[in-house]
């Protein structure tokens, strides 16, 4: 590859722009924006202007790429999150086989099935129902397999050439059609319109050579959800907006059938720090207590277990602070603190404790904090 350009696209505040641990000189920087206020001395900053919203603009520059990048020969789009454990040019080297393949990826670290990720999708209040029941019922009218594989495109490195953007082309209008989550269609893309492209076995979010720092934005959505039973698809579902009085939040809704089991989603997409639970139901948290507070990320939850019947009204009243990401750090340094605490106490103890420190390490909390080690380094 002659001229590589390395790019990233931000717009409205969803992220700030962060430089990248390693420069090669061998390689261009752009960040494409439609923010005003983003200036940076590491990257080379185009500013667009488009009739779209934010999300499908960022959208648009990561799949069809801009004008400004038909003079490279190679792209390498990362998400805005992304930082670097390793120069770019040592990832190209070791992991990106340029020479039998026109386009590399990632494979999604958790998922291999389009249909699991449309289900995980709407679970997380990432799409509609609407949009999720559409594009779900192209796929299969399409008959387009299960477990065909799925992509995590926060990174992709592609050529410039025509295969790889007729695939991009598809994509986007795929994008267009039925949901701005892009990965929910780019493996059909790919099963219509093959190209020779090279699949990466590795979390694109914590590697060697990329970690995910998270996304800036810590505006709190003010959104919940509610399962019922084991409806984690498109059905036995409420969706509801929180309530605010006296530093309050408050969710209130009405059992629509006999159940045995109500799930509460705190905040499908913000980092929050829940200090206060109130209600009469008895209760478990999926999540990671912080001395007597309780940290939520994505889609951890609330779990009301009981024999609630039609009708019932449920109100559950808590205290939450919304965390950027520094502030997210500091708390789950704490958590690491009472965490060592807890296997030296056990430890201690002189007993079998086996069971009990499996129990601590495989907890969230101690995978999560696992990864924030890492960064600190």
């Amino acid at each position: 590859m002659n001229k590589v350009c390395v790019y990233t696209c931000i717009t409205g505040d969803y992220d700030s722009l962060k430089k990248l641990n390693y420069f090669d000189k061998k390689y261009d920087y752009i960040c494409f924006t439609n923010n005003k206020n983003i200036s940076s001395d590491f990257w080379n900053v185009i500013y667009i202007s488009e009739n779209l919203d934010n999300l499908t603009l960022a959208r648009k520059i990561k799949i069809l790429g801009h004008e400004e990048l038909d003079k490279y020969d190679m792209t390498i789009w990362l998400d805005g999150a992304i930082q670097l454990r390793k120069p770019l040019s040592a990832f190209v080297k070791d992991c990106c086989d340029l020479k039998n393949y026109d386009m590399v990826g990632f494979n999604h670290r958790d998922r291999n099935c389009v249909y699991d990720e449309i289900d995980t999708c709407v679970y997380l209040s990432k799409e509609t129902v609407e949009n999720a029941k559409r594009l779900d019922n192209f796929l299969r009218k399409q008959k387009y397999p299960e477990y065909n594989g799925l992509i995590e495109s926060t990174v992709l490195v592609r050529k410039n050439n025509n295969e790889v953007k007729k695939l991009m082309n598809l994509w986007f209008d795929m994008l267009i059609k039925f949901s701005r989550r892009d990965q929910l269609s780019f493996n059909y893309c790919l099963w219509k319109n093959p190209i020779k492209i090279q699949m990466l076995d590795m979390n694109v979010f914590d590697n060697d050579y990329f970690v995910h720092m998270g996304h800036s934005n810590s505006s709190f959505s003010k959104k919940y959800r509610v399962y019922f039973d084991e409806g984690h698809k498109y059905y036995n579902l409420f969706d509801g907006l929180y309530k605010f009085k006296n530093k309050y939040y408050y969710a209130d809704f009405k059992v629509p059938f006999d159940c045995e089991k109500i799930e509460l989603i705190v905040s499908p997409y913000d980092r929050v720090l829940l200090k206060q639970v109130e209600t009469d139901l008895q209760y478990s948290m999926n999540c990671s207590s912080i001395a007597n507070n309780k940290v939520f990320y994505g889609n951890e939850n609330l779990i009301f277990p009981g024999d609630f019947k039609k009708g019932d009204k449920i109100k559950i009243k808590f205290e939450l602070e919304v965390l950027d990401f520094d502030r997210f750090c500091k708390v789950y340094y704490e958590n690491e603190r009472l965490f060592q605490h807890e296997i030296e106490s056990l430890l201690a103890m002189n007993k079998n404790t086996t069971d009990e420190l499996n129990r601590i390490l495989n907890s969230k909390g101690w995978k999560f904090l696992e990864k924030m080690r890492k960064l600190k380094k």
